[in-house]
């Protein structure tokens, strides 16, 4: 798994004039989210929202089902959340981290128009994974070649800048059992 991806966190966000002081206050308010495939900007946001005492059912929520299937990673929707904050068409959306710095980075962000309410519990986003009909020695041979890649070589260090990391790390099936819950819970499985 890219170390980028271990111990990732996603945003809740908010408009100032909202009103939105405490989680709480996101009852009865729009929640803009992600699609619904999406981690970082639906499913881990709602899940740690329920476990920190809102009560989910009374947020009304815009969601933008615009990466289905792509597992929400192309960051589209959560483009479009951050748009229905800047519009007033919510006071409140879900943002995973990288797309929040990223587009903090790139001053798409004014910060008196929107600001972090909170910041969720961590958790691990990607890893790779395949088939049990994937040869072991195939298995060994990339992972080899992935951990064998090194920052200071530059022949290595455009692919991980690329993929966003500095190195490759190996999975933890810990780091995704705030996810197992939350399937269980939003009968997601």
């Amino acid at each position: 798994m890219r170390d980028s991806d271990r111990d990732f966190h996603a945003k809740v966000v908010v408009r100032p004039d909202a009103g939105i002081r405490t989680l709480t206050d996101l009852q009865a308010k729009t929640l803009a989210v992600g699609s619904r495939d999406s981690t970082q900007a639906r499913m881990l946001p709602l899940y740690f929202l329920q476990h920190a005492g809102v009560d989910v059912a009374r947020v009304r929520l815009l969601p933008f089902d615009t990466d289905v299937g792509k597992h929400g990673d192309t960051g589209r929707s959560e483009l479009e959340v951050l748009a229905a904050l800047r519009e007033g068409r919510a006071q409140a959306g879900a943002v995973g981290h990288l797309v929040w710095v990223s587009e903090q980075a790139a001053g798409r962000i004014d910060p008196t128009q929107i600001e972090v309410l909170w910041t969720t519990p961590g958790f691990d986003h990607c890893m790779f994974d395949a088939l049990p009909t994937l040869r072991p020695e195939k298995a060994e041979g990339f992972r080899r070649a992935l951990f064998a890649m090194r920052w200071d070589d530059p022949r290595h260090r455009r692919l991980l800048e690329l993929e966003g990391l500095k190195e490759w790390m190996p999975p933890r099936e810990e780091g995704y059992a705030s996810l197992r819950a939350a399937l269980d819970e939003q009968d997601g499985w």
